[in-house]
């Protein structure tokens, strides 16, 4: 049944992108919400900051999820590891949509973004409280300690968020690259037997499919920092559980 609730869970985020985003671009166009596209010849402009609704519609997804199981199974699902990851998700991509309202006018300085980004993997911090080990490739397993909570899992979100929101440029890049790192999680994680996020990367996954509609070339919306933070910290915290 893993597979028949997460694809129930992403058909609701996927529906729910595709009804909210083009009233989210008539709405960015007529306030003035818009940037220009350099991907296309001439003065074009495209509607900014749409990609906090894939965001969002990913979270409700998540939520879908929960009560798929609590009501159907008769008990919760991994409450706090699911719960965990929807704070995260929408702390991170609150934070860039903040950073993409500031931007019309200068933004946030860099040093405001990492500090601000540090306070968004505290529910991992939490959940994650008492796990000191860490499996690295040619190294094998390292014991951290509390360093391991305290330290790893923020500089992991910290380091994941940044490093997605920089690789942003062309019409599609992000939502596409961030569609093959949740099938990538995905597929890694039914092979690992790790249902949840076996079904976590499924429902980002058709948010991001659904978000491509309208950010494929040419685009009719730019995804913003609210969706690369939230992508980036959400493939993170994917990692870490």
């Amino acid at each position: 049944m893993a597979l028949v609730y997460a694809l129930a869970s992403g058909l609701i985020a996927f529906t729910l992108v595709l009804v909210i985003e083009p009233a989210w671009i008539r709405v960015a166009r007529a306030r003035g919400l818009v940037g220009q596209d350099m991907n296309k010849p001439g003065n074009v402009v495209v509607a900014e900051a749409g990609g906090i609704w894939a965001v969002v519609s990913a979270a409700f997804g998540l939520l879908a999820l929960e009560a798929l199981y609590t009501y159907l199974e008769g008990a919760p699902y991994q409450p706090a590891e699911l719960y965990a990851l929807v704070t995260l998700l929408l702390l991170a991509s609150l934070l860039g949509f903040t950073d993409d309202i500031l931007g019309w006018k200068r933004g946030l300085p860099r040093w405001q973004r990492v500090a601000f980004m540090a306070p968004v993997s505290l529910p991992l911090v939490v959940i994650k409280a008492g796990t000191s080990k860490l499996s690295l490739p040619l190294v094998g397993t390292v014991d951290l300690g509390i360093a391991y909570p305290l330290v790893a899992v923020p500089v992991g979100v910290l380091g994941a968020a940044n490093a997605f929101n920089m690789l942003a440029g062309y019409n599609g890049l992000e939502a596409g690259m961030g569609l093959l790192l949740m099938l990538f999680a995905a597929a890694y994680a039914a092979l690992k037997g790790l249902d949840l996020v076996f079904q976590a990367a499924l429902v980002m996954a058709a948010a991001l499919l659904g978000f491509l509609r309208y950010n494929w070339y040419p685009a009719r919306v730019f995804p913003g920092n609210a969706f690369t933070y939230g992508v980036g910290a959400y493939y993170a915290a994917l990692v870490i559980l």
